[in-house]
Order: structure tokens, then C-alpha cells, then sequence
């Protein structure tokens, strides 16, 4: 049978008080880094693990958050859930991850039964209910949405990745790039309110290049942003016989089954038709071509969200905060008749 050693015995290994202990594993005060590196090796000696349900039971908090997401095969939800734990582990917090197109009442029924501290929800607002929102709200869980969703209540924390401004920058570029016949391959049809990039592309023609009416593929329910679905419009779009100099997706992954289409299809890229996606997930860099895309900085978009949902938490402060995208110029764009 194990011995299950107590604060107090890590405390008189390491020379320190059981409140140093406790400190140490909870970070609700600073500790030194030399009486944190004791009580840790001390810690490792004896096996010992704090008892998070006990602490609960005292503090009413279970140090632990939950993210709900659509797809976890979306390189990009990745980046961000990494930038969330990085964040998260620093501060002593657990992360529960969900995913699921369905069902998304389940999740929240358990949040509200584990007693999560805070969540953050990422999926599209035609598919949780609000009355699911406020229920966690009512149950005293802080919440990140992000600013798309149209949930205005003081109490909830809200992100916004500016998607207008980053397709501002992309058409900006394109038209200095001497490209007018710009095309945009989108996930959603305008049916779709909280998508904010298929407005903007339409904004963003008339700003810079004077056209109110640009070449767009929609997709269909049931929506999908994935390789597939890439390879599927731009497909479309060339059974149109529309040309274009340019072509702008949705994301990355639409914009890599585009490439692969387009080649098969005899164009060059980028001397035939310049291709641009959104996210700057990791792959953007080894394909080929590499791909011209809008950086989401997910990484500081997630480390974002958990600092609004620990404030929350720790301080009751409800914020809002704004990441402004970064355009990342790659090998499948080039000035117009390169070729």
C-alpha cells in the first residue's frame, strides 16, 4: 500500500512552512524560486500530490477550465488550446478540452456538475443555445466568448480576432500586388451572420478596388472549412469559367485543397493565380508553394483567453480584449503577370 504523505511532511523536508506548501502548489502568493525548487524536490521524494478536491471544498474554486470546440482535427483550435494550457499550467489550472458537433448540452451539463471555475466556448452561435450560456453564467462559471457570438451580457468576457482588418490587409496587398479579379472561396453562405470575413472581403473590394460585386463560392450546409471542402469550391468556381488573378479562402486547409486543384488543373501558382488563406498554422510554411496567409496568433489569442477567464475568476473583472492579425507574405502570391 502507499504512504500518502501530508503538506506537513513535505514542509519539514523541505525546511519550509506548510503555508510555503501550499503557496507554492495553489501560486497565490510569490514564492522565491529557491524555496520553490526545495519544496518541489521534496514533493518528488515523497510522492506527494496536493489534494485538489479537498482545496475546492475550502476555497470553492477546482482550479480547473474547460474549452469547447468543434473540431480538434482544426490545426488551428490546436495552436490556441496550446496557448490556453501554457497559460493555464502557469497559474496552477487544469484543462479540460471537449469537442463535438452535437450534443453540446452535454458538455455543458457537466461543466455545471464538475464545478469548472471558467470556460471558453468556440463553436459557431447557430449551433449552442444561448440558454446554455446563461445557464453556466447562472451557476457562477466565467465565461470567454468570442465577439462573434452576440452574447451581450455584462457578465461574460468577450475576445475578438479582428477578421475585418486582416482581410483589409489582404486585399490592400493583392491590389498593390496589381491583382483586380480577386476571387473568395467561403466556408459559409451570408446566411451565416457571426462569419465576419465574407463581409469584409466584400468591404474590402469595394475599398480597394472599386467592385461591388466579386466573384464568391459559397458553401452549404452542412458548412465545412476543411482540404476537402477546398478542393470542392475552387472546383466550382472553375466550372464557372470565371478567371481570377488572385483567390482568397476562408483558411489555410481550404487553401491547400485549392492549390492542389489548381495545379492538377495545369495552373502555377503563384505566376498563374496567387492563392492566400487565414490562420498561419504551421503547415503554411512546408507547403508547396509555402502559403501566403493572415497570422491569428493563436498561441497569444489562447493565452489571452485564459488571462480573461483567471481575472474573472481571482478578481471578478469582466474584459474584453482584441488580437489584431498579421499578414505573412509566402511563395504562393506574387505581382500580378509574374507569369
Amino acid at each position: 500500500m502507499v504512504t500518502r504523505f501530508t503538506r506537513k511532511d513535505v514542509a519539514e523536508l523541505a525546511g519550509v512552512s506548510t503555508a510555503t506548501v501550499s503557496y507554492v502548489f495553489n501560486k497565490k502568493r510569490y514564492v522565491s524560486q529557491e524555496l520553490t525548487n526545495k519544496v518541489l524536490f521534496a514533493a518528488k521524494r515523497l510522492n506527494y500530490y496536493p489534494d485538489m478536491i479537498a482545496s475546492s471544498l475550502t476555497t470553492k474554486k477546482t482550479h480547473n477550465i474547460g474549452v469547447l470546440v468543434n473540431d480538434l482535427s482544426n490545426p488551428l483550435q490546436n495552436a490556441v488550446i496550446s496557448g490556453i494550457q501554457r497559460a493555464a499550467i502557469k497559474k496552477g489550472y487544469f484543462v479540460n478540452i471537449c469537442a463535438g458537433e452535437s450534443n453540446f448540452d452535454v458538455y455543458i451539463d457537466n461543466f455545471i456538475s464538475r464545478h469548472l471555475d471558467g470556460v471558453y466556448i468556440a463553436v459557431q452561435a447557430t449551433e449552442i443555445q444561448r440558454e446554455d450560456i446563461l445557464k453556466l453564467l447562472d451557476y457562477n462559471i466565467k465565461l470567454v466568448l468570442n465577439k462573434t457570438m452576440n452574447i451581450n451580457d455584462p457578465r461574460v468576457n468577450q475576445i475578438h480576432l479582428d477578421l475585418t482588418a486582416g482581410m483589409m490587409m489582404i486585399i490592400e496587398y493583392l491590389a498593390k500586388q496589381g491583382h483586380k479579379d480577386i476571387a473568395y472561396l467561403s466556408c459559409y453562405d451570408e446566411s451565416v451572420l457571426s462569419d465576419e470575413r465574407l463581409p469584409a472581403f466584400k468591404a474590402a473590394m469595394r475599398k480597394y478596388l472599386g467592385c461591388n460585386d466579386p466573384v464568391i463560392v459559397y458553401g452549404k450546409v452542412p458548412y465545412e472549412s476543411t482540404i476537402e471542402s477546398g478542393k470542392i469550391l475552387v472546383e466550382q468556381l472553375l466550372d464557372t469559367g470565371k478567371t481570377c488573378s488572385a483567390l482568397v479562402c476562408s483558411n489555410d486547409l481550404m487553401a491547400f485543397g485549392a492549390m492542389k486543384v489548381l495545379h492538377d488543373s495545369g495552373y502555377r501558382i503563384p505566376e498563374d493565380i496567387s492563392v492566400v488563406g487565414i490562420d498561419n498554422i504551421e503547415l503554411c510554411k512546408s507547403s508547396i508553394p509555402s502559403l501566403t496567409t493572415l497570422d491569428q496568433k493563436s498561441e497569444e489569442l489562447g493565452m489571452a483567453i485564459f488571462d480573461l477567464l483567471y481575472n474573472d475568476i481571482v478578481n471578478g473583472e469582466i474584459a474584453q480584449k482584441c488580437i489584431w492579425p498579421q499578414l505573412v507574405i509566402r511563395d504562393s502570391t506574387a505581382p500580378y503577370g509574374k507569369g
